[in-house]
């Protein structure tokens, strides 16, 4: 994924284009994933003192935000049997702190320092033929008061993509998992 060059912490830039990896027509169950925790961006010291200034920022402008763990994507692979997603260990300040803020970092140090965090997105479709659109807050530190489906996230380990993208329908619409049809 790439974002558009410039911005200050206060306003991130704005993610421009999403990059797709696979493209494919399957079903859930045909998803699997793994998962190494030791496979974390690597980082100069320079890029560290950047990203804690970049937090700090963030922090200063009044942005709700929280340091979870996410998973980082490290690779795919496509088969007949499905789609096997390889995946490693991030946070959610390093992918603000390099995806977001810092998207120059993939072309001047390579892809071994971004973050690269996993996010999941659905679309919801009420029995009546509705789309729920949700406006994220003018708080959070991505895409702040944008327009988005729902349910969309980031999944955190030690879940599966396909159970995080149910919390996150859950949360988001209000549906319980005894509601969720397909």
């Amino acid at each position: 994924m790439a974002a558009t060059p410039g911005g200050s912490a206060n306003s991130l830039p704005r993610l421009s284009r999403y990059e797709v990896l696979a493209a494919v027509d399957i079903p859930a169950s045909r998803l699997t994933q793994s998962y190494d925790p030791s496979r974390r961006p690597r980082l100069s010291r320079s890029q560290q003192a950047a990203m804690e200034q970049t937090w700090q920022e963030l922090l200063r402008s009044g942005r709700r935000l929280t340091d979870g763990v996410l998973y980082r994507v490290l690779g795919f692979s496509q088969s007949a049997e499905g789609l096997r997603i390889s995946l490693g260990r991030t946070s959610y300040r390093e992918y603000l702190c390099t995806n977001v803020a810092h998207p120059e970092w993939r072309q001047e140090y390579g892809p071994e320092c971004m973050s690269d965090a996993v996010a999941v997105t659905g679309v919801a479709v009420t029995r009546d033929g509705r789309v729920p659109l949700q406006r994220r807050s003018a708080l959070v530190g991505e895409w702040p008061g944008a327009y988005a489906v729902a349910p969309s996230g980031h999944p955190q380990p030690p879940n599966t993509i396909q159970e995080a993208l149910m919390e996150e329908l859950v949360e988001e619409t209000g549906a319980r998992p005894a509601e969720v049809e397909g």
